[in-house]
């Protein structure tokens, strides 16, 4: 019987697979279970088969123990990778540095250049600090926050509004987020 499965997620220790032409198939999940279970480099095998997905965790490769699972079932698995979207955390990050980008343009805007995102954050942060510090929680909130405060403002400090006003234009608002940390 070949089953043709779709790569979900994986990692070098585990795999989901889904089954999508399996779905509430009990008969096809507890029989496939088993039939992983007993291939060498297994160590669990987790199937729904309410969702038609099953979860592998093997010290294997995922290709030997396929093999294995060929070489000792009827059971054929032909997997495909999912098309490659855009990962969750970079999509994530590129929205949040346009929606950071609007508001920086729309602060320097409103202000006429005397206020910018990183500043406003900075010194957000440094009062949530100090109201954190005074009430005696050092660590970690009122640390914390102190440090990142420190860390805004001595890594972008903020133009007064004669430097602004001498380049004519607002300086675009740097990303928080860079590509190593996504």
């Amino acid at each position: 019987m070949i089953a043709e499965a779709q790569i979900c997620h994986a990692s070098p220790r585990r795999t989901r697979l889904t089954f999508p032409s399996h779905k509430r198939d009990e008969l096809f999940f507890a029989r496939l279970s088993k039939a992983l279970a007993g291939c060498p480099g297994v160590e669990s095998v987790s199937a729904r088969a309410l969702t038609g997905s099953l979860v592998l965790e093997h010290w294997a490769s995922l290709a030997s123990v396929l093999a294995s699972l060929h070489a000792q079932s009827d059971l054929r698995i032909q997997s495909r990778l999912p098309q490659q979207p855009l990962p969750l955390a970079k999509l994530c990050k590129e929205k949040l540095n346009a929606t950071i980008a609007e508001i920086d343009k729309s602060l320097l805007a409103y202000s006429a250049g005397g206020l910018d995102f990183a500043s406003l954050l900075g010194a957000t942060l440094a009062s949530l600090a100090l109201w954190q510090l005074r009430r005696g929680m050092f660590l970690p909130a009122g640390l914390t926050m102190a440090v990142i405060a420190y860390r805004l403002a001595s890594a972008s400090p903020s133009q007064g509004k004669a430097t602004r006003a001498a380049n004519s234009q607002p300086e675009p608002a740097k990303p928080l987020f860079s590509e190593s940390e996504a």
